[in-house]
């Protein structure tokens, strides 16, 4: 009773640290960013996602400007991860967006450092990508503007004693909207081994798999790299890696 309680707490006071009608106005100026409607959609990508059992595409960036249910998210995510390290004092957010988890650590006085690729992509275009920029300004979050890349070498010179990847979509290549080739596993391990570069000593790695997009629908990590998370004690969300003897509490860690 009393962690819902503070929860309620928490998150008013978040919402009121917030330019509401800054946030209004940035919905009302890229309001063409919302939702293709699915009945709209060729019938070539129509059957791709069919195929993919799913009946509704979501990609708007405008999602974000629904503060109440994106600072809910943040800090339940934030709650979570305290209860199993709540020690660190500067986290890594990779592939921040438009920083919620970032707002809420430093409402909590933790050091805070984003890292999204700010450029046109396969994925989101140059409006979504202004949208984005725009809403940094508005919750004061200076992200690194760096590619996520196997080879991870962005120019920071400090530590994180915590580095966090929500619903990670830089661990592949994008052919186009459609099709997404995966990292296999030696990409994988050479990304992970140049985190750990960048982890304070005790630091943890918290990645969720982002398994639920259209082009990862139904994709999981192979076996050989079940076994090297759990060799590197480093966590990651549910629903990607099967058959693991987890915490449940680690498990629901980002949901």
């Amino acid at each position: 009773m009393l962690e819902k309680i503070n929860k309620i707490i928490y998150l008013n006071n978040l919402k009121k640290s917030l330019s509401k009608t800054k946030i209004d106005n940035l919905k009302k100026k890229f309001f063409f960013l919302s939702n293709t409607p699915y009945s709209k959609l060729s019938k070539k990508n129509k059957k791709h996602f069919e195929k993919l059992n799913i009946k509704k595409k979501d990609i708007s960036v405008l999602k974000y400007t629904n503060y109440t249910q994106q600072l809910a998210r943040a800090l339940n995510n934030y709650i979570t991860i305290n209860k199993i390290f709540n020690n660190y004092k500067s986290v890594l957010d990779l592939g921040c967006g438009v920083g919620y988890f970032l707002y809420v650590n430093k409402f909590f006085k933790k050091k805070i450092t984003g890292i999204d690729w700010l450029e046109a992509n396969a994925y989101y275009e140059r409006d979504s990508i202004n949208f984005i920029k725009k809403y940094n300004k508005i919750l004061n979050i200076r992200p690194i503007n760096y590619k996520i890349v196997e080879n991870f070498k962005p120019d920071i010179k400090k530590k994180f004693g915590l580095i966090t990847a929500f619903s990670a979509n830089f661990d592949g290549t994008y052919k186009n909207r459609y099709k997404f080739i995966p990292w296999n596993f030696s990409n994988y391990k050479s990304f992970f081994d140049k985190i750990e570069n960048y982890l304070a000593p005790h630091g943890k790695f918290l990645i969720k798999f982002n398994e639920k997009w259209e082009y990862k629908k139904n994709f999981y990590i192979d076996k050989k790299f079940e076994k090297f998370l759990i060799k590197k004690k480093l966590w990651y969300g549910k629903g990607i890696v099967t058959n693991l003897k987890v915490n449940e509490e680690i498990l629901g860690l980002f949901y």
